[in-house]
């Protein structure tokens, strides 16, 4: 055998039977273990501290948002501080460079459409705020309804000039990409987008997942409110629509799908024979629209008929 392939086994083997001394030696050296009732302890003290500044925390951020939701000027002042503390922080001749922003977008500050469009915005995010918070969970969706409502009547409120972009930007963007919450630092705080509605101008958003998901696990029958300002809502666009392909896609597509998911709702809060009725009635009214056989198969379901499967539409 060549003498370094022997001695590359003896070492081998020392190391083998070495293992086992090494392991033990390891163990012989591990720390004392730990008190368990004090350790446990300490830690629920850290995490009552951690929860009790994270609530002070989000107060406070609660009252500067529900501050600019007055609206007015004071809307107006609270995106002026975000805008400076965002894009000019930190800059050369920060005071100069902002002033001149503040000089060029005076109009816009004072724009009631801007300030309105902020109100919403910070409002929204006070919201999802108390919302994440857990402590009035029975409330949000009544809060939410009414914030929805607020917002429909300035969405069908059309201004005789176009809205600003800033505006625009504010309620159609996910909030919490915002310069509000960027400024302020409380994306963290936010609830998750599943359960919030992300843009602060989406009403169909806000009613579904903030207002219709909670009350449809209670089966509250306030659950039609929301069926209700969605669709009159819907209905207004279809009235002030510039198009008639526009108008006619809001009346004869999207209001059928509405008022079939509001059938469901009515029975599962029991108001079958109702429901089953709206539903025929969109079979009835609407036989070329592309979700039909979806419809007709719900409702034979519905009625215990045979042949549930959504069939072909007929040409």
């Amino acid at each position: 055998m060549n003498p370094l392939t022997h001695a590359s086994l003896r070492l081998c083997a020392g190391i083998f039977f070495a293992a086992p001394f090494v392991n033990s030696a390891l163990a012989q050296q591990d720390a004392p273990p730990l008190d368990a009732m004090q350790v446990l302890g300490e830690l629920d003290q850290a995490e009552a501290r951690q929860a009790a500044s994270a609530r002070a925390r989000r107060m406070k951020l609660q009252g500067t948002l529900q501050q600019g939701a007055a609206g007015g000027s004071a809307a107006a002042n609270l995106y002026e501080d975000a805008i400076r503390a965002t894009r000019f922080a930190g800059k050369d001749k920060q005071a100069a460079e902002f002033a001149e922003w503040k000089k060029a977008n005076g109009d816009l500050l004072r724009s009631p459409r801007m300030q309105d469009a902020i109100r919403l915005h910070l409002r929204h995010l006070a919201l999802g705020l108390q919302q994440s918070s857990g402590e009035t969970a029975a409330q949000m969706p009544a809060l939410f309804l009414q914030h929805a409502r607020d917002l429909a009547e300035y969405l069908t409120d059309k201004p005789t000039t176009p809205d600003p972009r800033e505006a625009s930007d504010l309620l159609q963007r996910p909030a919490r990409e915002g310069i509000v919450v960027r400024w302020l630092a409380m994306g963290d705080l936010l609830p998750k987008d599943e359960e919030w509605e992300a843009a602060a101008g989406n009403v169909d958003g806000i009613l579904e997942k903030n207002v219709r998901a909670p009350w449809r696990k209670e089966k509250d029958p306030k659950i039609m409110a929301a069926w209700d300002l969605q669709i009159g809502l819907l209905d207004k666009r279809a009235q002030s629509a510039a198009l008639t392909i526009e108008s006619d896609n809001l009346q004869k597509i999207a209001r059928p799908r509405l008022v079939f998911a509001r059938a469901n709702d009515k029975i599962l809060l029991g108001q079958t024979n109702s429901g089953q009725k709206d539903i025929l009635l969109i079979i009835r009214e609407y036989p070329q629209h592309p979700d039909w056989p979806q419809w007709v198969a719900r409702l034979r379901t519905l009625l215990g008929g045979a042949g549930n499967e959504p069939r072909e539409q007929a040409p």
